[in-house]
């Protein structure tokens, strides 16, 4: 409740900056022209759902969620922030993907201020342009992010992104009807284009995709960017090697590691920088091109979700759980007075109960310990369980959304639990 209250009064305080208003009337003009434009264009489709809340993994998982439940001929415009989202997302879904570049007016406010304000400018944009629908039938119908929670019934809604995720990670089943539907629209020439690059740059080589995550600073307010970040580099050099040996080229996307890129370089690792794709380019299709991904939790791991990839999550954190076909791994939570979380409790934590700045803490799995990680994933890749192995109070209680076929590392559990 005291977050609520204080969320109101944050809002109330930015109201009152002129500004801030300015800025807010500015940004609701700017949607409402560059939004607007498209749908004209678009005004013989027969749905658009417009896109404008969360990070890179949303605009994967929103759009397959529309495609797949609501219209397999929409189109999505998504209103994106550069650095914060891919912009080369259209070329995943040529001809059914928009985007509308966010850099309007920004410098006008801070830059701990413009996410809150953002939101509010769009949502008030957005409502604008649904209540021009009712009246102008000529544009197509449309939808948002309130259109795809109203399909989730009422007792598997636990937060609005939770509801969302469940509709995602149900196309994941099984070969759904619908994830096929959704896979329709990939862009399938132009990733048989990027393969036989990269297999002519190394011919007999294999390929298997690595996710590294590096965001925000410890200590800010947004726990989840800087607690789901990877540990170092360096601390992967071993498991590169293995790979190197068995025959791999390791594909590595996402954020640009900050040290160690020269020694992982000298085993197997490819950067964005060692092809000339670009890096947008880079970051938004090796995670479907490798034979399997390892990495961090984020959106980027949504890119081999979506390719029906094998995916060990590295050193999660107690938030956005359970994808499809991944076997999961997490770090080691401690409370203020020292205490070791169980994976039950911790799975089941809301990250934001942990307070940070009053002493809890969270360390990664020793490298020993992952190295056991990766090879009873490797062993599990040929024989992969076909349900959860997550605990069923977890499926039930959690705050967060598990996918079926979601499994946990028998390596990590065995670790922690020698440590409760």
């Amino acid at each position: 409740m005291s977050r609520r209250i204080s969320g109101e009064k944050s809002l109330g305080l930015l109201l009152i900056n002129p500004r801030i208003l300015l800025f807010i009337v500015l940004h609701i003009a700017f949607v409402l022209k560059s939004v607007g434009k498209h749908l004209w264009t678009l005004k013989e489709s027969s749905s658009v759902y417009i896109l404008n809340i969360g990070g890179f993994g949303h605009t994967i998982s929103q759009a397959e969620t529309y495609f797949a439940y609501i219209d397999p001929e929409g189109k999505v415009i998504a209103l994106l922030t550069p650095g914060a989202h891919n912009l080369n997302i259209l070329s995943l879904y040529p001809g059914s993907y928009f985007v509308i570049n966010r850099t309007k007016f920004f410098s006008m406010i801070d830059k701990k201020k413009e996410r809150l304000v953002i939101q509010l400018s769009e949502l008030v944009a957005i409502k604008i342009l649904f209540f021009i629908r009712v009246f102008f039938l000529r544009l197509p119908k449309l939808y948002d992010w309130r259109s795809l929670v109203a399909l989730v019934p009422n007792e598997r809604m636990g937060s609005h992104g939770r509801g969302i995720l469940e509709l995602f990670y149900d196309l994941y089943r099984d070969d759904k009807k619908n994830a096929l539907i959704a896979r329709n629209h990939l862009n399938s020439d132009l990733y048989n284009q990027l393969i036989n690059d990269l297999k002519q740059r190394f011919p007999k080589k294999r390929f298997c995709s690595f996710y590294f995550r590096s965001k925000g600073v410890e200590g800010s307010d947004h726990i989840d960017d800087y607690t789901r970040n990877s540990r170092s580099l360096m601390d992967f050099i071993p498991l590169f090697k293995h790979l190197e040996k068995e025959g791999f080229i390791i594909l590595l996307y996402g954020d640009e590691p900050p040290a160690f890129k020269s020694q992982a370089r000298s085993n197997g690792v490819i950067f964005y920088d060692d092809v000339n794709w670009g890096k947008n380019l880079w970051d938004l299709w090796v995670g479907g091109i490798g034979e399997f991904t390892l990495g961090s939790p984020g959106g980027g791991l949504l890119v081999p979700v979506i390719f029906r990839r094998k995916i060990l999550v590295i050193d999660g954190f107690g938030y956005w759980f359970g994808l499809p076909n991944a076997m999961h791994t997490y770090k080691l939570v401690f409370t203020a007075n020292g205490q070791l979380l169980s994976p039950l409790t911790f799975i089941k934590l809301n990250p934001w109960q942990l307070n940070f700045s009053s002493g809890s803490s969270i360390e990664f799995l020793p490298i020993e310990v992952l190295q056991k990680v990766f090879s009873e994933f490797y062993t599990k890749l040929s024989t992969w369980p076909s349900t959860s192995t997550f605990n069923s109070e977890i499926h039930e209680d959690s705050w967060i959304s598990i996918s079926p076929n979601a499994i946990v590392s028998e390596e990590y559990l065995s670790f922690i639990n020698s440590k409760l």
